[in-house]
């Protein structure tokens, strides 16, 4: 184990001034525990003085904390936070220089009097006045820009110090400023610009200055905005490389500007491009966000951005600014590694391709067969002279290869290039691998080289799934930091579960990532883009995403799709004439639920099945109306649709109201209507009305009212709370960039996000991958699937990952998952947004309990509140039992639960406030809490008799209490069997 601090100055970054190291002991099964004391360094500890006046100005300070074989740490030390198995790190405010204590020389040395003298005279002398940097770093850690219209948005906060705000106020139309990022281009941008960086105003969302875009052929376009409220532009005289990283350090002095770019190895290679605008540039960086990457207005380029820092005052040359070491940021190093030994690879099977093409062109033009494979390298063989006939393929491909070359073989037979069939040939070679998931864990390592090729050949699912594989340890040997990096491969493919892994781990700060909720907001919003656009699609393949749990055994009935019993049996009652068979066939064929593939005109034909005998069902006449509205699996028809919805809203169905108001709003240009009906169904509790009354006040064009921000806001978020995707992202995006009446909040802005996010259709093709693994019996298979959706955040995946190692089927987890699954994803699923009571029941029994190591009863206490708040008797009965080991049980939670406010304040009575407790357990509507937590009653009401008797009145007691017990069981036996009887006649 280790303990080292890192700090940060102006001109030095993340550099060591503590470091200490150990070994633990091994073979105790307690928790080990070390105090360190950390001594830093005079110059970061204590104010300047005579004696040292040097003091450094330190503007990061992190604690880290590491755990690493020995093996490892004695290879690679310097890097041993990096390769740690567990870490974490802590971020620690430093003063100001004149705000720390100063140093106790009477401790180590006897000063003299004149040195003492003056030391006081020269503090006393000393300037006070709180320093304040006119740096701020943006960006550190890498981040992956998919193309995608998101990026890290960022607010300069206003000046403290009175000097830096009179050099801002002098600057507005003659700017002195400079920024610096280092990014990696992956491709050139398919639109007209995308954006390395840019500013907006913060809510008319206008371009300020400046903007950083790239063009398709490379070129950096600059643009400004000039005082007289004119944008003015310019481009780049070079290109930028792709796959290397590049320093670029832009600066605006005055009119002029300057853009140096640096790059190849060490940065070595230097080009410079300067020019100066016509007018005077307005620049002011508190007015609106600083966007790193894409925003809601114009995409991001494809690639990754890194150490990025602006300085706000200040003109600096480009040798003036350290340059990154690129040995000091292993996922740097990373990135730039993985993408060239793609490349590479990619060349060498080239000639491959080439190779099968050329056969395939002679076959066709000469009929007979030229030599093979004498041209590839790396392939010692004969050579074979043309044939009049020809074998197959020639020479039997590298075991490890096999896979690639039929995957190859077939691409070279469409007569495209060798690029152009990239998603086709690694589509192939993830198809081969997940093939083979069925055969078992024992399998992992021979299809990594297959996930590792079909990953250099774009295909993104597979990097996600190498990413799984390594940070889980599954079948493998865990490796935190490649899961990193394939999962950021993954995430700049635009993958959506890698994306979202990626803002989980930011929004919690998760294995060695920082937290950073503008981060986080950034993937979360990528996903959530994609999946409101997946749901106005409503695409034949897709897929309805749900959220089912392994320990539901009702729900797992319903989910074994077209072959299963609950899909015939509904079929079959359907064509006998069952109206509800014909409805439920229908919700379930349109929307492709319970492992139903979609099929949108079976669903409509059951539609009309259904309202030809049910006309006046107002919920189905709504969909059928919404159907054909819309053309999804049929034609447009606008006619039939209003005659659905007025029979539905003649029957009082709120959304009927909202469909008539877009109706009149979208066709009829009818808004004085369209507001009548949204108001109508807003009062009805529908949430899409609110989503459309939240619009029109945005926009403007709620009649007789001007656009109002926080009036919008307030319908939005009211529909967003009713689960509306589209309204959620608004929310969100107005979180991230406030309005004229509420601040920004990054925070909540990654929530509400992430809760659309989680609703992508990717997301419930995996997990119902894992869920037809699950019920054919492949728990291997299931595992990973589970995996793989609970690494990107979903909670229910977590979950059912965590059941599924707790009941370890023919002990695959204990066997071949080398992390301890059922902790980490308990205790994931416990914390999430809305945690699932038996996660926070299993969690407080294993603090309380103690799991592999100590007990927590604080921690215990506090999950079986939080389940008990969601009144689970299980929760309740705990708490019950807590009290009465005299471990206190905090008032505000016991008044939550309905505890009398008398029982409350009498602290000393532990008894009484137990048998409430165990009271509450037992009057639950869970029929299966009765009997515990009655017995529990009566064994208090027993003891306080004892207790408070006399010898007589005990035995007499002890008697009555034998009837009354005798009595109680048979009370319970007619419950239970009362209960039976219900159940039986269910």
């Amino acid at each position: 184990m280790g303990v080292d601090v890192m700090a940060s100055t102006e001109r030095r970054e993340n550099f060591r001034i503590f470091n200490i190291h150990w070994d633990c002991f091994e073979g105790l099964d307690a928790v080990q525990t070390m105090f360190v004391k950390v001594d830093l360094p005079d110059s970061v500890a204590y104010r300047p003085d005579f004696l040292k006046p040097h003091s450094l100005i330190v503007t990061q300070l992190n604690y880290r904390m590491w755990v690493l074989s020995k093996s490892v740490f004695n290879l690679n030390r310097k890097k041993a936070y990096e390769l740690s198995l567990a870490n974490s790190v802590y971020s620690v405010a430093s003063l100001m220089p004149y705000e720390r204590p100063r140093r106790n020389y009477e401790k180590v040395v006897c000063l003299r009097w004149d040195t003492q003298i003056l030391m006081r005279f020269r503090e006393e002398e000393a300037l006070r006045c709180a320093y304040e940097l006119d740096i701020v770093q943006l960006a550190k850690y890498p981040v992956a820009m998919a193309g995608a219209l998101t990026g890290i948005a960022r607010q300069l906060p206003e000046f403290k110090s009175k000097y830096l705000k009179i050099q801002k106020a002098k600057h507005l139309t003659d700017p002195r400023f400079t920024i610096s990022t280092v990014i990696y281009i992956v491709d050139y941008c398919k639109q007209h610009l995308c954006s390395i960086l840019h500013r907006k105003t913060q809510y008319t969302n206008l371009y300020i200055t400046p903007l950083i875009f790239l063009n398709p052929k490379g070129e950096v376009h600059i643009q400004i905005m000039q005082a007289n409220g004119q944008a003015s532009s310019m481009l780049s005289n070079y290109r930028l490389p792709k796959h290397q990283w590049i320093r670029l350090v832009f600066s605006q002095d005055g009119k002029k500007w300057k853009l140096t770019m640096s790059h190849e190895k060490g940065f070595s290679k230097t080009i410079t491009a300067q020019a100066s605008f016509m007018h005077p540039v307005s620049y002011n960086d508190t007015e609106g966000l600083l966007h790193l990457g894409g925003s809601s207005s114009v995409p991001s380029f494809r690639g990754y951005m890194a150490e990025t820092t602006i300085w706000r005052n200040r003109v600096l040359d480009s040798k003036q600014i350290r340059f990154p070491r690129l040995t000091e940021d292993m996922y740097m190093v990373g990135i730039e590694e993985t993408y060239n030994k793609c490349r590479n690879f990619n060349s060498k099977m080239e000639l491959v391709f080439d190779t099968f093409k050329a056969r395939i062109d002679w076959i066709q033009t000469k009929k007979i067969c030229p030599g093979s494979f004498n041209s590839v390298p790396g392939l010692d063989q004969p050579y074979f002279p043309p044939q009049p006939f020809c074998r197959p393929w020639g020479r039997r491909p590298p075991r490890h290869l096999k896979s690639l070359w039929s995957a190859i073989r077939r691409a070279a037979a469409t007569g495209q290039t060798y690029q152009s069939n990239f998603p086709a040939i690694g589509k192939s070679l993830y198809k081969a691998a997940i093939s083979r998931l069925v055969e078992g864990m024992t399998v992992i390592p021979q299809i990594i080289p297959i996930l590792k090729q079909a990953s250099c050949y774009d295909n993104n699912e597979a990097s996600y799934m190498l990413s799984t594989l390594y940070s889980g340890g599954m079948g493998i040997t865990p490796d935190r930091y490649k899961g990193i990096m394939y999962q950021l491969k993954a995430a700049e493919g635009d993958y959506p579960l890698a994306v979202n892994a990626m803002g989980d781990k930011h929004q919690c700060g998760q294995e060695g990532v920082p937290q950073d909720y503008d981060y986080a907001f950034s993937y979360f919003k990528n996903v959530a883009d994609k999946t409101v656009k997946d749901k106005e699609k409503h695409a034949a393949d897709g897929i309805y995403t749900e959220m089912v749990r392994l320990t539901d055994t009702d729900a797992l009935q319903h989910q074994t799709g077209e072959k299963g019993d609950y899909f015939m049996w509904m079929k079959y009652q359907a064509k006998k004439g069952l109206a509800e068979a014909q409805i439920n066939l229908a919700r379930m064929l349109f929307w492709g639920q319970h492992g139903v593939t979609r099929d949108l005109p079976l669903a409509i034909q059951y539609f009309n099945e259904y309202l030809a005998n049910n006309p006046v069902d107002p919920l189905a006449n709504y969909d059928m109306a919404v159907i054909l509205l819309r053309g999804q699996g049929t034609a447009k028809n606008y006619t039939k649709a209003l005659e659905h919805l007025n029979r539905s809203a003649e029957l009082g169905h709120a959304p009927a109201y909202t469909a008539l108001g877009w109706y009149a709003l979208n066709h009829q240009r009818n808004i004085t209507a369209a507001v009548e009906y949204f108001e109508k169904a807003d009062k009805m509790g529908h949430r899409d009305a609110a989503h459309n009354l939240g619009y029109l006040y945005r926009v403007g064009k709620y009649p007789n009212h001007p656009a109002d921000d926080a009036k919008a806001f307030e319908y939005y978020y009211k529909s967003a709370a009713g689960g509306h995707m589209d309204s959620g992202l608004m929310v969100a995006e107005i979180y991230n960039q406030g309005h004229s009446n509420m601040l920004r909040h990054s925070q909540y802005a990654a929530v509400w996000a992430r809760f659309i996010a989680e609703q992508n259709v990717e997301m419930g093709r995996t997990l119902r991958k894992g869920l037809d693994a699950y019920l054919e019996g492949s728990w291997s298979e299931s595992m990973i699937y589970y995996m793989m959706a609970a690494e990107a955040g979903v909670e229910v995946a977590q979950f059912n990952l965590a059941y599924l190692c707790e009941e370890d089927n023919e002990n695959i987890a204990a066997s071949y998952v080398h992390s301890d699954c059922i902790w980490k994803y308990y205790n994931k699923s416990s914390n999430s947004e809305h945690p699932p009571v038996l996660a926070q029941l299993k969690m407080g029994d294993y603090h309380w309990y103690g799991y592999q190591g100590a007990s927590d009863t604080e921690k215990a206490v506090e999950l079986y509140g939080k389940a008990a708040k969601q009144r689970d008797p299980q929760a309740i009965f705990n708490l019950g039992y807590i009290v009465e080991q005299g471990i206190e049980v905090k008032p505000d939670l016991l008044k939550t639960l309905g505890i009398k406010q008398s029982v409350v304040n009498n602290s000393t009575d532990k008894r009484t406030l137990s048998m409430e407790l165990y009271r509450k357990c037992r009057d639950h509507s869970n029929k299966d809490a009765y009997v515990p937590c009655g017995l529990a009653v009566l064994r208090l009401q027993w003891q306080e008799l004892w207790i408070q008797h006399t010898l007589f009145m005990k035995v007499t007691s002890a008697i009555l209490f034998g009837l009354a017990t005798s009595l109680s069981l048979a009370s319970f036996l007619t419950h239970i069997r009362g209960y039976q009887s219900s159940v039986e006649n269910v």
